[in-house]
């Protein structure tokens, strides 16, 4: 999945938007990931140059996950 550029949205002094958000996860934490959003409206311009980004777990299978690691 190519995922567009989520800083630098409204400023021109540095360059056009870039990728450089991350949310970081094991493989096995990835593997309980139900969905990715990233928001870009108005009111989120109107605080930041970044969009926000959103990730969604199964949190029983998070849970579960936690469980055998302990």
């Amino acid at each position: 999945m190519r995922i567009r550029g989520v800083a630098s949205l409204h400023r021109t002094d540095q360059g056009p938007p870039r990728r450089i958000d991350w949310q970081l996860s094991t493989l096995a934490l990835a593997s309980t990931l139900v969905s990715f959003e990233i928001i870009d409206t108005a009111d989120v311009r109107r605080w930041t140059d970044h969009a926000l980004t959103i990730a969604r777990y199964d949190l029983a299978a998070v849970d579960r996950f936690l469980s055998t690691t302990r």
